[in-house]
């Protein structure tokens, strides 16, 4: 790709990245809008995106060892070019394609004083003179993953399960559909233990599905599942929005009973409202404070929290989610959990039962905040992990998420 459409896939890719990285734009949000370009180049800009945005830890550490100068230093536009570059290389790239791309694109971006400098650092990678990172910090690293994030699981699942799980996060993810009643010869393929769950390869199946269907991780209906709830039942959902376990929950329902669908935040829950009530479903919103919720003790048969988290368990789709957070954020989202949790239980009436999940792995936010509550291992697919089960891309193709029940 060293032609003017190479040259201009790299231009785009380094604008995605300096709207994520710099603007704090959302991956998935950003690369599923209308652009200037279609079909194999669409497909190229966002490969180049969301492949650096995976790898950039790794590429991030060799730009600061190979550069003569503090990287801080850089022009933001010369730093995302060639972390783009090193990416290409690092992943097999055509040597003489991308290095001459990288060029021409730090040109086209008016750094043309700085085409020497990637002009040299991309080939020093080419050639194969690349540093290697410090033994303490190598694994993380040549999976893309920030070390203290490598160093937090590795603590709870040991180094090879974290390896696999950390690989398998690099991968794209399949797209997910959940099945809204009988549907003939559904496409796609089916989910061990999560009857419903489709995974597809091809968007425009989904499109064709109609309203039998939701584009929905299976993970997300296995949560669902756990649930059981059953018609005329009177469920809360304490943190619904935007509502596609709402509207799985009102399929459980058979459309009959209480689903009551409760958001902190006003405009999450005006939005979430009016999509389900295009998909008929008859959810009651409110907008409510999960830590305060405004509800009688013992009100409720089944209480979905599917809490806020750290959403480690996401980032096949949003790879920038393990770059923005810090080492802080799981003891930090943990408590906040495990006061939403407490929250919640009083509002469950006598033989009911309430399922905790977060699509997450890191111990603060699973095992830790359901310590003590009598929870139970749901029956889903998975493996067990303290006193819940854990759903991950390496063990059940799906989102990272882990869930428990505790029955009242």
């Amino acid at each position: 790709m060293t032609g003017g459409s190479g040259v201009a896939t790299r231009v785009a890719a380094a604008e995605n990245l300096h709207r994520i990285l710099g603007e704090g734009a959302h991956s998935n949000v950003l690369l599923d809008q209308p652009g200037d370009f279609q079909g194999r180049d669409r497909a190229v800009v966002q490969r180049l995106t969301l492949d650096t945005l995976r790898w950039l830890p790794l590429v991030d550490w060799r730009i600061e060892a190979m550069a003569e100068r503090n990287p801080a230093d850089l022009d933001p536009k010369v730093r995302t070019v060639v972390r783009i570059a090193l990416t290409e290389l690092h992943l097999g790239g055509d040597p003489h394609g991308v290095v001459n791309s990288a060029v021409e694109a730090t040109r086209v971006l008016g750094m043309g004083r700085a085409t020497g400098f990637v002009n040299a650092i991309c080939r020093r990678f080419a050639r194969g003179d690349v540093p290697q990172p410090p033994e303490a910090i190598r694994p993380a690293l040549e999976l893309g993953s920030p070390p203290w994030i490598w160093d937090s699981l590795a603590a709870l699942f040991g180094s090879a399960e974290t390896a696999a799980l950390i690989a398998a996060l690099n991968e794209p993810a399949p797209i997910g559909i959940r099945l809204r009643g009988n549907v003939h010869d559904p496409p796609g393929e089916g989910v061990p233990g999560i009857p419903g769950a489709r995974l597809l390869s091809d968007r425009r199946e989904v499109v064709n599905l109609g309203s039998a269907a939701m584009v929905m991780d299976p993970a997300s209906t296995a949560v669902v599942d756990a649930m059981e709830a059953r018609p005329g039942d009177r469920v809360l959902d304490v943190a619904a929005a935007p509502g596609n376990k709402t509207a799985a929950l009102w399929d459980a329902m058979e459309s009959e009973g209480l689903l009551v669908a409760a958001d902190a935040h006003s405009r999450r829950t005006k939005r979430a409202r009016r999509r389900m009530q295009r998909l008929d479903v008859g959810a009651t919103w409110v907008t409510a404070d999960g830590a305060r919720p405004p509800f009688r003790i013992g009100t409720f048969d089944r209480i979905l929290l599917d809490a806020p988290c750290t959403g480690l368990g996401t980032v096949r789709r949003r790879p920038e989610i393990k770059l923005r957070l810090d080492p802080s954020a799981p003891k930090r989202m943990g408590e906040m959990q495990r006061g939403l949790l407490e929250a919640s239980l009083p509002l469950l009436r006598p033989g009911g039962r309430l399922v905790y999940s977060v699509c997450t792995m890191f111990a603060e936010e699973t095992v830790e905040v359901i310590a003590g509550l009598d929870a139970q291992p749901p029956d889903l697919p998975g493996m067990r992990l303290g006193d819940g089960v854990l759903m991950a891309p390496h063990l059940t193709n799906t989102d990272g998420m882990f869930v428990a029940v505790i029955d009242g």
